[in-house]
């Protein structure tokens, strides 16, 4: 049975606390809301100076696809994140707080939203939320937060920075190469460049319970995360640009048949595949060199001549909305 979803489980220093967490994933499995045969889990411990490497491995060693992916430094949770969307495989992909106080039992829904939006979003404040014992403090500057880095983007997402989110593999790569912000921040930035190159996004109830022994403070990183939303949006992270490579004419090979010429070549990286009249193009995020090279002369035997550029985000925004060009497996139900 082939692989369909990745969960992402970002960690610092989480040893004291992961065993609880995988106690609450181990109820959603057995309650039928995740299937391990069809889902990998990888945590990513984010450069812990505690034994959360080795935790994860002990937890994670009953599931039948799992990996512990290690950083050797703390470099933060947007980086965190990024590394394990790189080195995912399957069609589509999540990510969840490793307190797991947003409940991987929402999983399922998460997943049904994504056959009709690139993206899925669990929300504390949509109909249908259940959040447990809320200090007013947190919920207060969780929303002016939200008004504040929302205010001016035309973004109508209520509760950006929820650590539970779902999207396309070939989506989320081209986002997490857009978006080089690498704290806390980085969610509401990967949400805003989603809106900007025209990417439905859905938002789904979720239920959240209160955990103690968090690391995140609402007020003092309530600051820190502004200021990296402010430094992101004054261009001041160097984004690498995406390379692109178009075929054109006439008789254009189909997007499966790219696709499956480029995935070789990208060790099955699941990439955007964009369909326009008389042109395909294959968008590599998070590529590098070598895979790039090798995946235009996979195209190059298959269809000839072939176009390769370096697109930067505005050059992608040009393109015009993503969401109806992307083609045949990554394209909407």
């Amino acid at each position: 049975m082939a692989l369909a979803i990745t969960l992402l489980i970002p960690a610092y220093n989480e040893a004291e606390r992961l065993g609880d967490a995988m106690a609450r994933f181990d109820h959603a499995v057995a309650k039928g809301a995740v299937d391990l045969e069809v889902t990998e889990v990888i945590v990513v411990d984010d450069g812990s100076n505690d034994a959360t490497a080795e935790v994860a491995e002990r937890l994670l060693d009953a599931y039948p696809h799992h990996r512990v992916i290690r950083h050797q430094v703390n470099q933060g949770k947007g980086a965190a994140v990024r590394t394990g969307v790189r080195a995912t495989r399957t069609p589509e992909v999540a990510f969840l707080d490793a307190d797991m106080s947003l409940d991987p039992i929402g999983l399922p829904a998460m997943r049904e939203a994504l056959s009709v939006s690139l993206a899925a979003v669990a929300s504390r404040t949509v109909p249908g939320s259940i959040v447990d014992d809320a200090t007013f403090g947190r919920i207060a500057m969780s929303r002016v937060f939200n008004f504040m880095v929302t205010a001016g983007t035309g973004m109508a997402i209520r509760d950006t920075q929820c650590g539970f989110k779902a999207f396309r593999t070939s989506v989320a790569r081209l986002l997490f190469h857009l978006v080089r912000v690498d704290g806390f921040a980085f969610d509401v930035e990967i949400l805003r460049v989603a809106h900007l190159l025209g990417m439905p996004i859905t938002e789904v109830p979720v239920r959240c319970h209160n955990v103690g022994g968090s690391t995140v403070h609402p007020a003092r990183h309530a600051w820190a995360m502004l200021s990296e939303v402010r430094r992101s949006r004054k261009g001041g992270f160097d984004i690498p640009p995406v390379t692109a490579l178009t075929v054109r004419g006439a008789k254009t090979p189909t997007p499966d048949m790219v696709a499956a010429a480029v995935s070789p070549a990208v060790a099955g990286a699941p990439v955007p595949v964009l369909s326009r009249v008389g042109a395909i193009t294959v968008l590599l995020p998070l590529i590098g060199d070598d895979e790039a090279e090798a995946a235009q002369a996979a195209l190059v035997a298959l269809s000839g001549p072939v176009e390769r550029t370096q697109l930067h985000l505005d050059d992608i925004i040009a393109l015009g909305p993503l969401a109806p060009q992307l083609a045949t497996t990554n394209s909407l139900a």
